[in-house]
């Protein structure tokens, strides 16, 4: 299993970085809240998911930063 950070963007887009552990995941996010971004974001949470799982298949995004 892996700590997805997700960031919900105002235009629908859907940004997301994986990492081990949800600490990490949460200081990412922390860091984006104060990032040049941060006008732009509708939504920052962390979801935990399996890499094959047909949520993270579904999803079409990358990670702005």
């Amino acid at each position: 299993m892996l700590y997805y950070a997700v960031a919900y963007m105002k235009d629908g887009q859907i940004h997301l970085k994986p990492y081990p552990t949800k600490e990490e995941a949460q200081e990412h996010l922390d860091l984006l809240k104060e990032s040049r971004w941060k006008d732009k974001i509708d939504l920052l949470k962390i979801v935990k998911k399996d890499p094959d799982s047909a949520w993270l298949k579904s999803v079409k995004g990358y990670w702005i930063w």
